[in-house]
């Protein structure tokens, strides 16, 4: 058996950094005691666990930021349950958020120190109690027998192909317990922060999802053991069942009069206000010309963190409020004009500085998550609608078009070396200086998140943690060492190159020259005004790998496609793949191997992420 502190596995490398840890290898799950987590403050996701009808359990670092002395506030979470996280069966306000105690932060051994690594245990409390659906007992001893056995793990995370949001569960097998986290091989990637690791013969919880290391679908997951925090939990949930007995009825969320109800006499989310404490929940929220009972959201995801028939509605500055959809028929297109929210497919309405209302794509200022040739007509500090650059003032921000360094609020505009058009950037120590769609290289913010196996690089800070910059003539690539196929996604074969065995693409990859889908790793070939090229479907949730803008299918549509950097479809006709256009034989054949360098690896830690 394996004792505290001791581990029947190696021990992980220091290079190892730590990301967040969503199922690899899995099928979907039908457990309703797995919710999800959304924090609305910064757009983030995780999963959690039903361990009492009001009580959900779930990951430390879900719940507080780094270098944060405590969780942020309970109004910025909201548990919803479901399948999926993005079409919810239900969701619910959080009233109270608890952690371990200590501040975090990024750095060390795993990517992360302070109190984190063995101390990551997080508790929500709800409003309301979930019905129908039996909470999941916590094993109350240390499990020490289980160093070795069989597990159940459940998650909403990123999947190694991409797909986020869905409830996954698989089964791994304990490599050993150390401190308090045991480990296991890959089973993790980014989203299942938070979610349950259960043992297989009793259905209890014995830790939560931590952290792993490596690209997603490689590497080793960790997982905080519940034991040693027994106290913690057992005291929310005893606070969740408990009548204070404070008196009258207020609306906080707890029975204040010890009748068994909680904020009966006060109004419902939907109905007219005038002040917070009118409204359960205590949020009175102005929307337009109109105050309402709401909960808070995120406003540049409005089919996100609301109930159903509801949509996140801008509240003012970057605030966001849940309200009713009403009659709308939210079926007009991009850049249709608009009298309300609830006219538009986009359920956002807005000027973005022309005087005209128009149905847009909604986006935060300096957030970079526009299309290409459109800007966020948001002042800074604000949320608004991407709309043509040209119909919104300069400065423009982080991720729009410049041509000079005055066009940018960050009066710093970067070129890419081909000389397409510049857009605006602003200087950074690290990722978490850029928006979620950007990471640092060279002290600049540029486009694209760092990639896993497959995505586009044009050096080896593009890649995540352990991955090489692989460099052909014309094509680079992000790609790791790998024993066999099974070891690469598909579409790609393990390779000999030189010393190494890698994962290579055996098809055109992201940019690459093609004749049709079939001669794309992403089977996705669209014709653009650089001839045809592989591409993949994007949006402002899915953005395009570094050197590459997301080009709206069309004028009207509510994604579009990953060219080029200065690249565009070559024909309006973008539903269309971009019409017809001029066919450009492939690169390279799709049978035979590809000789290439590796560039170098990769010595930064990945950000933790939310």
């Amino acid at each position: 058996s394996t004792t505290p502190g001791c581990t029947a596995s190696p021990r992980p490398l220091d290079g190892d950094v730590a990301t967040h840890a969503a199922i690899v290898n899995g099928t979907a799950s039908s457990d309703p005691s797995v919710v999800f987590m959304f924090a609305v403050k910064e757009g983030g996701m995780c999963t959690g666990t039903l361990i009492a009808p009001r009580v959900v359990l779930t990951a430390k670092h879900c719940v507080q930021r780094p270098g944060a002395d405590a969780p942020d506030a309970p109004q910025f979470y909201t548990v919803g349950t479901g399948s999926r996280a993005f079409r919810p069966d239900r969701t619910y306000r959080v009233v109270d958020v608890r952690t371990t105690p200590g501040v975090w932060s990024q750095g060390g051994q795993f990517g992360l120190q302070g109190a984190l690594v063995g101390q990551d245990i997080g508790i929500l409390t709800l409003a309301e109690p979930i019905e129908g659906v039996t909470p999941q007992k916590i094993r109350r001893t240390f499990p020490e027998d289980q160093a070795k056995a069989t597990l159940r793990v459940v998650g909403y995370g990123q999947t190694p192909n991409g797909q986020t949001g869905v409830k996954y569960e698989t089964t791994t097998t304990a490599n050993g317990i150390q401190g308090n986290n045991i480990y296991t091989g890959t089973s993790t990637c980014q989203g299942d922060s938070g979610g349950p690791l259960f043992e297989m013969d009793t259905g209890e919880i014995i830790a939560v999802t931590s952290f792993g290391n490596g690209v997603c679908g490689f590497g080793f997951a960790a997982y905080n053991l519940v034991y040693p925090f027994l106290d913690l939990i057992d005291q929310a949930v005893m606070d969740s069942g408990s009548c204070l007995n404070s008196g009258e009825e207020t609306c906080d969320g707890i029975d204040n009069d010890c009748d068994d109800e909680i904020d009966e006499d006060c109004l419902a989310i939907g109905q007219a206000c005038t002040s917070d404490d009118e409204c359960v929940g205590a949020y009175c929220a102005t929307v337009g010309a109109r105050k309402l009972c709401s909960t808070p959201c995120d406003p540049t995801q409005p089919f996100a963190g609301c109930d159903a028939g509801s949509y996140c509605a801008h509240a003012g500055g970057c605030e966001g409020a849940c309200v009713p959809r009403g009659t709308g028929t939210a079926d007009a297109p991009i850049d249709a004009q608009c009298n309300d929210d609830t006219d538009c497919a986009s359920l956002y309405c807005g000027d973005p500085g022309d005087g005209v209302r128009r149905c847009l794509t909604p986006c935060r200022a300096d957030g970079g998550g526009c299309f290409a040739d459109e800007a966020c007509g948001a002042a800074e500090g604000s949320c608004g609608g991407c709309a043509d650059a040209d119909l919104v003032p300069t400065p423009h921000g982080l991720g729009e078009p410049c041509a000079a360094a005055n066009d940018c609020r960050s009066e710093e505009c970067l070129v890419p070396g081909d000389g397409a058009g510049g857009y605006c950037t602003k200087s950074c120590d690290g990722d978490g200086d850029c928006a979620g769609s950007f990471h640092c290289r060279g002290g600049q913010c540029v486009r694209g998140v760092r990639g896993g196996v497959g995505s586009v690089c044009v050096s080896p800070n593009d890649c995540q943690s352990t991955a090489v910059c692989a460099v052909t003539d014309d094509t680079s690539w992000c790609t790791v060492e790998c024993v066999d196929d099974n070891g690469c996604p598909d579409n790609f074969a393990c390779l000999q190159a030189g010393s190494l065995k890698v994962c290579q693409p055996m098809t055109g990859i992201l940019g690459d020259a093609c004749a049709g889908d079939d001669g794309c790793a992403t089977d996705v070939c669209v014709s653009s005004d650089a001839g045809k090229v592989c591409s993949r479907a994007c949006d402002p949730n899915t953005p395009c790998d570094t050197g590459f803008e997301c080009v709206r299918y069309n004028e009207s549509a509510m994604a579009g496609y990953c060219l080029p950097e200065g690249a565009r479809l070559s024909s309006d006709d973008g539903d269309d793949r971009g019409g017809s256009g001029c066919a450009v034989s492939p690169s390279r054949p799709t049978s035979a191997p590809i000789p290439w360098i590796v560039a170098g690896v990769i010595g930064l830690a990945l950000r933790r992420r939310r």
